[in-house]
């Protein structure tokens, strides 16, 4: 079967394409011999048989040929049809000698048995569906919203408060935002009283979901590929982003092959869990798409065929998540000014720069980059590539040239390794620069800048015991180096309990060394209680912290926690809060040799839209306004948990929705009245960042409903399952009690309740009954008791 993949292979592939296709004229032993003639006979390949006759050639030599113009072909693999050749009737005819394994000619059965190779055979291609996901949701209101973040602070007689906005107004046309800060800090005197006013980001944002790319107009951050550094700037950017399509891989997938004697099925195991079960036919089969996963791991594809019989084997599932998809694009533009001094200053920027950046996937294991940057009087050129070296794991390289106005030329290059396992994670890296080489990101004093750093981490899993070490090393001008090491295991215990232990030392001028240890044990109801040791430059801290978390609607949580050293002992406090409208947190700490410290929060978001002016915890990602048909007090869950009630005129606020991912919102109709119905009672919606939506539930009121008081025989009773039928037709109801009935739509005729199973209930609804007020019950209501004769 010829098949051309990619890299390495391609080549060699197109080069033996070549050759078979100069070879294609079959060789004189499957030519025809004089006296051809035509039979029509039963076909079986491989044992199955094919559901049609078929109209074969046979020549004197016992050669057969199959016509190229049947409809009803063989299942061979589409090159074979090079191999054809012209007959005396002027039409094209396949040589099976040179195909088949075996060619029998039954006579008694009039049956004509092929045996074919699975490599002559065309695969039965099977592809492994991905899970089904929910498309973004259309942007449907227009509004606005201001995420606050409030903090009081009292340190002995300092006292502070501070306030981090950030206001956002959005629409179907994207989204304008701002953040900033306010502060205010009371010394000791009324002199050192100063407010001060910060802004942080002003960014215009439009998300293009069906494309996957953003544009942002103002402040933002730029995006750099593999060895670039991100800054923040003023001005434009457009980038890629596939993360606006829930489910979308932008990294390659998987195929592996097999072939199966007889009719079979196929069990598809991940890492020992079943992903997958379909049916196969006899004969060789591609499994296509396989999941992807944060590790290498292991596929294994059992089959069992129809006699009972079943064959397993496996094959490695590789991490491919650092590659991009054959022919798939990302990309980065942006052009601006550097942001300067972010947090202290609100308008400082310094010199114009664009910049730019792509990644191509040339193939399932091979992924280009390359950058670019311009500022005034220089600039930057680089290039890079991700591969994956089969089984080995995954290799990074990366270059890039620069020209600076200043330093002049310069050059840098980094070189990677990573390993993704079941048994352990690995990884190295390597950069080295030339002194003079300068880009966007880098610390203004090119000798706070390494010109040489190497890391390394090796992670495993040995049964119940984690095991982590990790290594970095920096060297700067005049070869002074800064390292840094640690050793991490982590161990489960009993009660669903964990230790933690942490090793690390770090050597700059001085030599210095670190232990953490750590002990959690959950309590029941939500408590939970944990205790640490750590030691660092001969300080010793003991900690010990209970925390407990209430089994409530709204989340409320409370963390009291003892802390001592050799200086000091401290005790610190926290309780939290969500209300409907806001989220509060009070923060306290006592110090034996400090002043008491007590701090305040308050944190929620104030939302305007035309439907409704309210507030509400903090936004997040979005939020739904929710109508529950003009009904109060109806719980609105949020991934099954109540997170808002609705107000008097049946409108509910659920805020912190995560962006690009499906949210299930529903209603609980238990709190509604009896005659109330909800189609339906659960939504999904998967929103834009940053945006509002409305969600109308449809609630609405039945025909008016009655509840029946019947008189029933004192042995009688109304069963849970009871039916009712209005005239001959059947009518919605609800069994009460004992003896009373509701009926969803109380309107005059005879009815007939069904008891249970031989007994029914034969009553009489007047006009004049159903005059009386909806919440009075009718009867005791006469009830004719009969036998079931039907």
């Amino acid at each position: 079967m010829w098949r051309c993949r990619s890299g390495l292979h391609w080549l060699l592939c197109s080069t033996a394409l070549s050759f078979h296709v100069a070879a294609a004229e079959p060789p004189a032993d499957q030519r025809p011999c004089a006296g051809a003639r035509q039979l029509l006979l039963q076909v079986s390949v491989n044992g199955v048989l094919l559901p049609n006759d078929q109209l074969l050639i046979r020549d004197d030599c016992g050669n057969w040929f199959w016509p190229l113009d049947s409809t009803q072909q063989l299942p061979l693999n589409p090159q074979r049809s090079r191999h054809s050749v012209l007959l005396g009737d002027g039409k094209r005819y396949l040589p099976l000698s040179g195909v088949a394994e075996r060619v029998l000619l039954d006579d008694a059965l009039q049956q004509l048995q092929l045996t074919l190779p699975d490599r002559e055979l065309d695969p039965h291609v099977l592809v492994m569906p991905q899970a089904a996901l929910d498309p973004v949701t259309p942007a449907n209101l227009n509004g606005a919203y201001l995420d606050y973040d409030v903090l009081a602070t009292r340190d002995g007689r300092r006292e502070g408060w501070g306030a981090n906005l950030f206001a956002r107004a959005f629409g179907a046309w994207g989204g304008v935002q701002q953040s900033g800060l306010i502060r205010k800090e009371l010394g000791a005197t009324s002199r050192d009283s100063r407010v001060e006013t910060l802004r942080l980001d002003t960014t215009y944002r439009y998300d293009d979901y069906r494309g996957m790319w953003t544009l942002r107009l103002g402040d933002a951050i730029s995006q750099a590929f593999e060895s670039g550094l991100p800054i923040r700037f003023a001005g434009v950017q457009l980038v890629r982003d596939f993360s606006l399509q829930p489910g979308f891989l932008p990294y390659p997938t998987q195929t592996i092959s097999g072939s199966s004697a007889l009719p079979s099925v196929l069990d598809v195991y991940v890492n020992d869990m079943l992903s997958y079960t379909s049916k196969l036919p006899p004969g060789p089969f591609e499994l296509d798409q396989l999941p992807a996963v944060g590790n290498d791991g292991v596929v294994s594809v059992q089959l069992r065929d129809t006699l009972g019989r079943s064959r397993t084997y496996q094959a490695p599932l590789l991490s491919l998540t650092r590659l991009l998809a054959p022919g798939l694009w990302d990309y980065a533009l942006q052009i601006g000014r550097e942001r300067l001094d972010y947090g202290s200053q609100s308008n400082h920027y310094g010199a114009g720069f664009a910049s730019g950046g792509y990644r191509y996937g040339v193939n399932p294991w091979l992924t280009l980059d390359g950058r670019v940057e311009a500022v005034q009087g220089g600039g930057l050129l680089g290039t890079g590539l991700v591969g994956r070296l089969g089984l080995v794991g995954t290799v990074t390289a990366n270059g890039a040239a620069s020209l600076h106005p200043e330093s002049g030329r310069g050059w840098q290059y980094s070189l990677g390794y990573e390993w993704s396992g079941l048994l352990f994670n690995a990884g190295l890296q390597y950069t080295r620069r030339g002194s003079a080489f300068r880009q966007l990101g880098m610390a203004s004093d090119p000798a706070l800048e390494a010109l040489r750093s190497r890391s390394g981490y090796l992670g495993t899993q040995l049964g119940p015991l984690g095991l982590s070490l990790g290594y970095v090393e920096r060297c700067y001008v005049l070869d002074h180096c800064r390292s840094s090491s640690n050793l991490s295991a982590s161990l489960p215990l009993a009660y669903n309990s964990q230790i933690a232990l942490t090793l690390f030392e770090s050597r700059d001028l001085v030599r210095r060394y670190g232990l953490f240890v750590g002990v959690s044990l959950p309590l029941d109801r939500g408590q939970n209680l944990a205790a640490s040791y750590a030691l660092q430059e001969q300080q010793h801290t003991s900690t010990l912290s209970y925390s407990y978390t209430a089994d409530d609607p709204m989340l409320r949580t409370a963390t009291l926690t003892a802390q001592k050293d050799k200086r000091d002992t401290r005790v610190l406090a926290m309780a939290r809060a969500d209300t409907r409208y806001t989220s509060l947190q009070l923060d306290t700490q006592l110090s034996q040799r400090g002043d008491p410290q007590l701090r305040l929060g308050v944190r929620g978001s104030l939302i305007a839209t035309p439907q409704l002016l309210g507030a509400t915890r903090q936004v997040g990602d979005g939020f739904a306004i929710v109508t529950t048909g003009g009904q109060p007090d109806v719980p609105v869950t949020l991934e099954n948990r109540v997170v808002a009630w609705s107000n008097a005129d049946g409108v509910a606020l659920v805020p912190q929705l995560y962006g690009y991912q499906a949210n299930r919102i529903g209603i609980d109709t238990a709190r509604l009245k009896i005659d109330y119905q909800v189609p339906d009672t659960r939504r999904t919606l998967v929103p834009q960042r940053g945006n509002g939506y409305l969600l109308d539930f449809i609630v609405k009121q039945s025909a008016p409903g009655r509840v029946i008081e019947l008189a029933l025989p004192q042995d009688w009773q109304l069963a849970s399952d009871s039916e009712s039928w209005r005239d001959g037709t059947k009518v919605e109801s609800l069994t009460l009690g004992r003896s009373r009935l509701y009926l969803d739509s109380a309107a005059a005729g005879d009815y007939r309740l069904q008891l249970d199973r031989d007994r029914l209930c034969r009553f009489t609804l007047v006009p004049e009954a159903l005059a009386s007020p909806l919440n009075q019950v009718l009867g005791p209501m006469p009830c004719q008791t009969v036998e079931d004769s039907s």
